[in-house]
């Protein structure tokens, strides 16, 4: 059964005149801009069960699209445009507690086509680009732009979504530097206010050996990254590692500590490692290598940061002689 059919039977809608439930339909599936002009004279019942098909409709589309059905034939791009921004998508009721939104900060010289409908992508002012490329006759040959990338996937069903998000940006010539940055926010919509706090609070305890998987440069005087005490949140300012200000506007924490990557593989390890930090309390190095809660791929991918941005700091422990390059 298709799934517009299915959300009308499942609101019990019926209307006699044929010509009249295809213009319903019409307005279910497309929105209120395809709103029918006798809307207003149907009964109380009748508009009601609209509404209600209507709300089951979107349900279920918008759940079906978060599991990765990439051919929903009722699909158009006009009928995701609301689902661009991540308070919608972490409004919807599906999956709670195992979304993942990702904000990619990066440049480009190239047109991005072909993004997935999920995936929302607009301008950054924060972000230094490198200067237009021109020609002899001062013609720019190469025009660089900003932007952020938002994607919002379910652990473990649609990350194949951000494996095309990243290999799209890179086609489009896709770069990063120091200004850029990584952006995850953790759906919290499977606990309480409480819960989430909490888990926030272990993320900043475990600030102590995450803030040494990334460069310098998102650590020191960065405005738009400060690192939090340990313990301790601000409820006023969303520019810190652990930015709680995030859980009023999408139910999330979001964290902006990871430098700017166009890499899925990167990405994918800093979420497990995130994950684990916030449902457990993970407060040193030394706990997390002995943590059953990250795989050994994450943990050995977390050494080799580490020894990349400050080897110092693995002085002395024993147990990170791993070999392999950065991922």
């Amino acid at each position: 059964m298709r799934l517009l059919d299915h959300a009308i039977q499942k609101a019990g809608l019926k209307l006699d005149n044929a010509r009249r439930f295809n213009a319903v339909k019409q307005y279910i599936k497309l929105g209120a801009r395809y709103a029918p002009p006798f809307l207003n004279s149907l009964t109380a019942d009748e508009i009601e069960k609209i509404r209600d098909a209507r709300l089951a409709f979107n349900h279920m589309r918008n759940r079906l699209a978060l599991m990765g059905d990439d051919k929903l034939k009722q699909r158009s791009p006009a009928q995701f445009q609301t689902l661009t921004s991540l308070r919608t998508l972490f409004g919807i009721q599906a999956h709670k507690g195992k979304c993942v939104g990702v904000e990619i900060e990066f440049f480009h010289s190239e047109s991005i086509r072909n993004l997935h409908p999920l995936v929302s992508l607009g301008q950054d002012g924060s972000i230094r680009t490198p200067d237009d490329e021109r020609d002899d006759d001062g013609e720019i040959v190469t025009r660089w732009r900003a932007s952020e990338a938002r994607l919002v996937y379910v652990k473990g069903v649609s990350e194949n979504r951000l494996e095309k998000l990243c290999q799209t940006i890179r086609n489009a010539g896709g770069l990063v530097n120091n200004s850029c940055g990584l952006h995850v926010h953790l759906d919290q919509r499977d606990v309480t206010r409480q819960g989430a706090y909490a888990r926030a609070i272990r993320l900043t305890h475990s600030l102590s050996f995450l803030k040494l998987m990334v460069p310098k440069s998102r650590t020191r005087e960065n405005t738009y990254c400060k690192l939090n005490n340990a313990g301790e949140l601000n409820c006023n300012d969303r520019y810190y590692a652990i930015n709680w200000c995030s859980w009023c506007e999408h139910k999330t924490i979001e964290v902006r500590l990871h430098s700017g990557t166009t890499s899925a593989d990167k990405i994918k390890n800093w979420v497990e490692i995130l994950d684990a930090c916030q449902r457990h309390t993970i407060p040193s190095f030394s706990d997390f290598m002995a943590s059953p809660y990250v795989s050994m791929k994450a943990k050995i991918w977390a050494i080799n940061r580490i020894r990349k941005f400050n080897p110092d700091s693995l002085e002395g422990f024993e147990g990170t002689d791993h070999e392999g390059s950065e991922r």
